[in-house]
């Protein structure tokens, strides 16, 4: 039921691009190379953002159990330290995401540009 293997559709032009491999000239073997790889790019930055993410979430349990422990009346200064050390952590962690997210988008836009040339060469053909 869904798409043919290697057809990829783009729901900005409603249009698809086969890449099957058997059909391919060398230039369109290339393009389809260098997409894959723009894919595989963006794929692992956004691995890496969703990894960002997750020590975010372990932190700010952390972060929380230190808040409860100073609440409850502890007068450890070790505690207060920890927090500032959680919040550092803490700070490091959206910075890689934040460049991790950028990456994937002008990742992705970039991907975008090339497919739509590809699509434009491809129309010119036939």
């Amino acid at each position: 039921m869904g798409q043919p293997r290697g057809t990829l559709t783009f729901p900005r032009w409603s249009m698809q691009l086969r890449c099957t491999c058997a059909h391919l000239e060398e230039s369109s073997a290339k393009a389809c190379k260098l997409s894959s790889a723009l894919a595989a790019k963006a794929y692992s930055a956004a691995g890496q953002a969703v990894s960002a993410l997750h020590v975010m979430a372990i932190l700010q349990v952390h972060q929380a159990k230190t808040l409860k422990q100073l609440h409850q009346g502890s007068s450890d200064p070790r505690l207060m330290q920890e927090l500032r050390t959680v919040a550092n952590f803490a700070l490091w962690a959206i910075k890689v995401m934040a460049q991790s997210l950028g990456q994937v988008m002008s990742t992705m836009v970039f991907q975008e540009r090339h497919l739509w040339l590809i699509l434009v060469q491809m129309s010119d053909a036939d």
